[in-house]
């Protein structure tokens, strides 16, 4: 009889906490279409930063020129280059250095990496899942600039679209703290999580817009979950962004990957099991990468 009970219990409190959420989500979907987002700022260097590493005519002295305004930067690009996946023989102790060592595409993805990561990627009393949030993203970025590559596309713009493809999320979870102080909103942090995860797609698109990112990083943002719903000109870059960030997820986690063989994404991208196979057995280097890269 008690275990009746409780199983009652547990049915009612869950019916009370899913009514509960489809309030909040509400509140939340109506914050959002009323535009009261607090969409990012960047700043100059960052702008400036995203459209030389868009420029296929940039230069080395020009980024480099561009680094030395923020020290912080600098610091951060010579620490990748000598991390154990970039490093060479010899240490490197300046930002001229690196730049022979790296080349001017890895510079770039350094530097916009190191630029959305703290500008971007933080929201106050969600430190954790923005760790957990910008680990993921660095990853994918990695792996959907090697499936592009593979793919005969451009590598530089998928590193672009995988890195950014969830930041809609930071956006989320600081509406969510916006409300909950103003006691519109009162959530349990798996309460939170969801509505993140259900509603970053559509931010992440309005904060791409905001900054006047290209089109193929915004439809990234709304449908790499579901790549079958992109418009047909990104209909591939969504394919190679829905693979990257699965396979990330997979590698993170530990779990088998096996099931991305029959994607229908690696047919949309021409891909051959065998070929996307070797990415998974590559792991190892590509998680390296990552963390290095956000040293």
């Amino acid at each position: 009889m008690a275990r009746a009970w409780r199983r009652i219990f547990q049915c009612d409190m869950a019916i009370d906490l899913d009514s509960k959420l489809d309030t909040q989500r509400g509140i939340l979907q109506a914050y959002i279409d009323e535009a009261q987002l607090t969409i990012p700022v960047l700043p100059a260097v960052a702008i400036e930063m995203l459209r030389m590493y868009k420029d296929p005519d940039a230069n080395a002295r020009a980024m480099a020129d561009l680094i030395q305004k923020d020290q912080s930067l600098v610091g951060s690009v010579v620490r990748v280059c000598n991390s154990a996946a970039y490093g060479g023989v010899r240490p490197i102790t300046s930002l001229q250095l690196a730049i022979a060592r790296l080349g001017i595409r890895l510079l770039g993805r350094i530097a916009v990496s190191h630029i959305v990561r703290g500008k971007v990627f933080t929201a106050h009393a969600h430190e954790q899942e923005m760790a957990a949030i910008w680990k993921h993203a660095q990853l994918a970025a990695l792996l959907a600039s090697e499936l592009a590559g593979v793919c005969g596309m451009e590598s530089e713009e998928a590193f672009l679209c995988g890195l950014l493809h969830s930041v809609g999320k930071p956006t989320v979870y600081q509406a969510i703290e916006d409300l909950k102080s103003r006691r519109a909103i009162d959530l349990t942090m798996a309460m939170e999580i969801a509505l993140a995860e259900e509603f970053h797609r559509r931010v992440g698109f309005l904060v791409a817009e905001a900054w006047t990112l290209p089109l193929v990083v915004r439809w990234s943002c709304l449908y790499f979950e579901t790549p079958d719903e992109a418009p047909p000109e990104a209909t591939r870059i969504v394919a190679v962004v829905h693979l990257a960030t699965r396979l990330a997820h997979a590698f993170l986690d530990n779990e088998s990957p096996g099931d991305l063989l029959a994607s229908p994404a690696l047919t949309t991208l021409g891909l051959t099991p065998g070929r996307f196979q070797a990415l998974i057995d590559d792991a190892e280097t590509f998680i390296q990468k990552a963390v290095d890269m956000g040293r």
